[in-house]
């Protein structure tokens, strides 16, 4: 169960134009083109290199996916459109609004136009962050630039961050301003542990909480494959991490990770969620 993280820190109240960073950027300059449908259900459009967006109509929420380093964008996207496929993010989150994001070391990626894109359908109550691996150098960037763009304070309190065995860096006034934070590692019942184990119980020591990922039938042998059974439950080479076949390829016995939801439901008979 996560701590709801606080106080939120709500920037002044503007009406009118929105204020990004520097920039005075009109509505009218972000909205879509006339007669262009500004959402497409179940296609993914890319809002810039290395950022891509699928509408659902299954609410006003919003879920961002930061793939590892490698990660295509269709490798994002397919890892991010399996969550919504088999987990609770549709039906339990409300999320509408997917973003995937490729991964460092896989070409530029245009962070500015994702916050752009964020702040002008912001229309739900919460934005799920999860960011794997590297990736959480990416999600970052995200949080480094949405807070010197978002002056309104219209993400503020609505932020729930997972960094699955990633890194650090977080900033500290970002954090403040979450909803919830969680660090994400993976453990076998013989104790063997993901890579970054150590990293995520020692940032999950300072602040938000920690999520144990049970990989007890990952098949894993030790914790390079680990680290990829955050993302798939049964990572496809037992010896290290295949990110093609991690992120790309899912079935009955290869499932896409998701246990680490659990830390947003609160607790209850009817509290399961995947």
């Amino acid at each position: 169960m996560l701590r709801f993280l606080g106080p939120l820190l709500l920037g002044p109240l503007l009406l009118g134009p929105l204020l990004l960073g520097p920039l005075l950027l009109s509505p009218l300059l972000l909205a879509p083109a006339a007669g262009e449908a500004p959402d497409s259900v179940g296609m993914w459009e890319q809002i810039r290199e290395g950022v891509s967006h699928r509408f659902y109509a299954t609410g006003d929420n919003v879920v961002i996916a930061f793939g590892c380093e490698g990660v295509m964008d269709e490798l994002s996207q397919r890892w991010l459109e399996r969550m919504m496929e088999v987990s609770s993010l549709a039906s339990r989150f409300e999320v509408g609004h997917a973003y995937a994001v490729r991964g460092p070391g896989a070409g530029h990626i245009g962070i500015e136009d994702l916050i752009n894109n964020l702040l002008w359908q912001m229309n739900g109550d919460l934005i799920m962050v999860i960011a794997h691996s590297a990736g959480s150098n990416v999600s970052n960037d995200f949080f480094n630039t949405l807070s010197q763009w978002d002056v309104n304070g219209a993400t503020d309190g609505k932020i729930a961050a997972f960094n699955l065995d990633g890194y650090g860096g977080i900033p500290d006034g970002t954090v403040a301003k979450l909803k919830a934070l969680c660090w994400v590692w993976a453990r076998m019942a013989s104790g063997l542990e993901s890579m970054n184990a150590a990293i995520m119980k020692y940032h999950a020591e300072l602040t938000g909480d920690g999520f144990e990922v049970d990989a007890s039938s990952s098949g894993c042998v030790n914790s390079l494959c680990l680290h990829d059974a955050v993302v798939n439950t049964h990572p496809w080479n037992s010896e290290y991490f295949d990110v093609l076949q991690d992120y790309g390829t899912f079935d009955e016995e290869h499932e896409v990770q998701t246990q680490y939801l659990q830390a947003l439901m609160p607790v209850g008979p009817n509290s399961a969620v995947s």
